[in-house]
C-alpha cells in the first residue's frame, strides 16, 4: 500500500503532468478553453480515483 505523504506527491505528480499535457493541447492548437475543460476532467478524474484508492491496511471510513 501507499503511504499518505507518497500519495499526495503521486496526486500531484499526475496532475502536473495532466496539466501539461493541457498546455501542449493548448500551445498546438491555440485554443485556451480546452485547458480549463482538461484541468476540470483532471481534477474529477484524479480526485474520485484518490478517493477510492485504498490507502493502509484494508479499507477504512474515508472509503
Amino acid at each position: 500500500m501507499i503511504s499518505g505523504p507518497a500519495a499526495l506527491a503521486g496526486i500531484a505528480l499526475l496532475l502536473s503532468i495532466t496539466i501539461a499535457g493541457g498546455w501542449l493541447v493548448q500551445h498546438r492548437t491555440g485554443n485556451a478553453g480546452r485547458v480549463d475543460t482538461i484541468w476540470t476532467f483532471a481534477i474529477g478524474l484524479v480526485g474520485a480515483a484518490s478517493a477510492l484508492w485504498p490507502m493502509g491496511l484494508g479499507p477504512n471510513a474515508r472509503q
